[in-house]
């Protein structure tokens, strides 16, 4: 091997699968959120059919790499991914699509046409891959864990384009100085196929390398989660090289192993608390060491694969990637007897367990440079230095016994161009200056808003405690963020529909006298569904005094929904300190009021206001709220 090579491919790799990643997360809300206005088909149909494209793009791979030569095509992918990630960081609207689809493709091919590079090479070039693609992992987790998870690309200021422009100088310069390939040889590849690299990537995104989903899952703050989805990246890196330099893995070991990453994967979405940690780190344990060994073992080859069987391999492998992202993406509409989470992580970690499967190694003739998986160890210092950093969270006892309130559909971070733009939602709720934030559609690290915590970014950002009330599961409910003292707090379900599982959360704040503070989202499909909600909150609530209930009721005025509100002595702020005439949904073209302020007697209503904000689809409701003495 040319001096110094080793480590440009694992810088190589490493950024191909940091800029994948971010692709990845860039392009997924776009598609969801894609204003398809003018076009024939449903919106279902039309994001399935650009899938359909990028599984094609993605597949021609082979058919490029046949007339242009292997090592050509994968200089000529590694220029493109730089450029095209610095394009990603500076486009907007319909041109951010394109190119973040054109970066997502890229990053796939690359890291394909890379593995069978390296894996045509030797053993040693086999396992530098799998250092690379850890390395990446590891990088993909510090980037995004230091902005909290709110990636790069929705980020315009020059600390973020000096983030972008740094690691695609890079890209080049690894590009450039790999030129000189070494001479590939037919005699054996490697036993890791382009569909276990795909679910590697699919795991990794949704759950193992994701802080924001483990931060929901566990209930940890953000810079723990961080720190747990390093440390796990940490101990598959060490413990895959560590076992193919000194180990061989028997026949019974593979299927412990197996069983044990199905198992951490299956109870991941059920474990709770500090055991999600463990499940973390047993899940990247056991991949680590299953991942090194296949790439380590050799699979005799009389002959390259055929074009067509590279073709069917890339193909089934991205088909795969995108069916599992629908799979959960669309978990809040498939009834299944356990959490569609479990399912879905147990599907792909079984999948990836038989991808894996197939090949037994020897141990390692020479040992890797044990320098590059001290880089994870390292990149600990993000969630250290977070933790210093982070602002003390305060409580303030008001002067009078009244408070600002605002109630807020955040619309999952995502603006209405399509953008996860958790600044703009900051500055809608700081021009208000409210003592308590009621938000709905809050998501924390769901793939369909780019795997951000919203909630988390947004209690650092305007330093206020939050309060977290999960729905169809724990990456999505209804929040509260308030600087008043807290008494008490508590959340439910609302009455399970054919439809998304929807919830409420309850706070009791202390203005001199305790307010409960109710916040809650209704079904958005049908009063048949909305009316057993509604009666169950009013039960919920139990007509206690000094209590206001607020949230996006999917209902207007008129509906029967509102009236069993109002029937229960209830005050709506609007009506009586603002338009009622004035509509909440949607904020682009407002033409419905959907989104409600309650209160009961003891409360009085002033300055009601609905900002004018496209932060969100929906605009936001604010009133002070003053306490009286009920008559």
């Amino acid at each position: 091997m040319k001096p110094g090579a080793g480590i440009w491919r694992v810088i190589a790799i490493s950024l191909c699968v940091l800029f994948g990643l971010q692709a990845g997360r860039a392009l997924l809300p776009q598609l969801v959120y894609f204003n398809f206005e003018g076009w024939t088909g449903t919106r279902e149909s039309l994001v399935g059919l650009y899938a359909l494209i990028i599984v094609g793009l993605i597949a021609a791979t082979p058919v490029v790499m046949r007339y242009l030569g292997l090592y050509r095509v994968f200089s000529g992918l590694l220029v493109g991914l730089a450029l095209l990630r610095i394009a990603m960081q500076v486009s907007f609207g319909g041109v951010l699509l394109l190119v973040t689809t054109a970066t997502f493709v890229l990053g796939a091919a690359a890291l394909y046409v890379g593995a069978l590079w390296l894996g045509w090479v030797d053993g040693r070039a086999r396992v530098l891959f799998g250092v690379g693609l850890w390395v990446g992992f590891a990088l993909d987790t510090a980037l995004n864990g230091a902005f909290l998870t709110w990636d790069t690309v929705w980020q315009e200021n020059s600390l973020t384009l000096a983030l972008t422009l740094l690691p695609s100088m890079l890209l080049l310069v690894a590009g450039w100085q790999l030129r000189a390939s070494p001479a590939v040889q037919e005699q054996s590849r490697s036993g890791v196929s382009f569909p276990a690299l795909t679910l590697l990537f699919l795991l990794q995104m949704f759950a193992l390398n994701n802080p924001a989903y483990i931060a929901a899952q566990g209930g940890f703050s953000l810079p723990l989660a961080i720190g747990v989805a390093l440390l796990g990246v940490l101990v598959a890196l060490v413990l895959g090289v560590w076992w193919i330099t000194y180990h061989q893995l028997s026949r019974a070991l593979k299927i412990g192993l197996i069983a044990l990453l199905i198992a951490a994967l299956v109870l991941l979405n059920e474990a709770g608390n500090g055991l999600v940690a463990l499940m973390v780190i047993l899940a990247q344990g056991s991949t680590g060491i299953l991942f090194f060994t296949a790439l380590w073992g050799e699979l005799p080859v009389h002959k390259r694969p055929t074009v067509w069987r590279q073709i069917i391999a890339v193909g089934t492998g991205t088909l795969l990637f995108f069916a599992l992202l629908v799979f959960f993406y669309g978990s809040d509409l498939i009834q299944l007897p356990i959490p569609t989470d479990m399912a879905g992580l147990g599907l792909a970690g079984a999948l990836l367990a038989f991808g894996l499967w197939r090949v037994g190694a020897k141990s390692a003739s020479t040992i890797p440079d044990w320098r590059f998986m001290t880089l994870p160890g390292v990149l600990l210092v993000i969630p250290v230095w977070l933790v210093i950093t982070q602002p003390a969270l305060p409580t303030h006892n008001p002067d009078t016994a009244s408070f600002r309130l605002m109630s807020y559909n955040i619309h999952q971070g995502v603006n209405t161009d399509g953008w996860v733009d958790l600044v703009g939602l900051a500055q809608a709720i700081e021009a208000q200056n409210p003592d308590v934030v009621i938000l709905q559609e809050v998501t924390r690290g769901q793939i369909g808003n780019g795997s951000t915590d919203s909630l988390g970014w947004l209690s650092w950002r305007l330093n206020m405690p939050a309060y977290f009330g999960p729905a169809t599961d724990q990456t999505f409910g209804n929040a509260i963020l308030t600087r008043l003292p807290v008494e008490s707090w508590d959340t439910g379900l609302l009455p399970p529909v054919k439809a998304e599982r929807r919830s409420y959360i309850r706070v009791m704040v202390n203005v001199g006298v305790p307010v409960t503070i109710i916040g809650t989202h209704l079904n958005h499909q049908s009063a048949e569904n909305r009316i057993p909600q509604a009666e169950w909150l009013l039960n919920v609530w139990g007509g206690a005094g000094f209590t206001v209930i607020a949230g996006d009721m999917n209902a207007q005025p008129e509906s029967q929904e509102i009236a069993l509100f109002r029937d229960a002595g209830l005050t709506s702020a609007q009506d009586v300190a603002g338009d009622p005439a004035s509509p909440t949904f949607s904020s682009t073209f407002p033409n419905r009021r959907i989104d409600w302020i309650f209160g009961t007697s003891e409360l009085m209503f002033s300055d009601f206001l609905i900002p004018q904000t496209t932060a969100s689809d929906h605009l936001p409701l604010v009133v002070t709220v003053a306490v009286g003495d009920g008559g």
